[in-house]
């Protein structure tokens, strides 16, 4: 799948090198336009004009800017929830602790 950069408009077919970058917004930008916008510590994103920092970008995994949002979202929850099934006395509340952490993560990622 060719992939191309909103801003620039480059391509990966005209530039196979180039790398698609992904913020916490889900908006993508070609790294070129990553270093262009962001020459200082923080800047808008040129989409949503949300103030995001030059390195909270990440190369794009999926194709889909929903599941990129979504996996970052589980990864931040991740850092509080991160309890495995050893930790609970029963497993009705290791589920029950598992259907909180999926709650949590269902009123973010809507």
């Amino acid at each position: 799948m060719e992939k191309e950069c909103p801003r620039c408009k480059t391509t990966s077919y005209n530039n196979p090198s180039m790398k698609i970058m992904v913020n916490e917004c889900g908006h993508k930008l070609c790294e070129t336009c990553v270093n262009a916008v962001f020459s200082r510590p923080t800047a808008p994103c040129p989409t949503c004009k949300l103030t995001l920092r030059k390195n909270n970008f990440r190369e794009q995994q999926f194709e889909d800017s929903s599941v990129e949002k979504e996996v970052d979202i589980r990864k931040k929850l991740l850092k509080d929830y991160n309890r495995c099934e050893e930790d609970f006395v029963s497993l009705t509340e290791y589920n029950e602790y598992l259907e909180e952490f999926e709650d949590i993560g269902g009123y973010f990622i809507s």
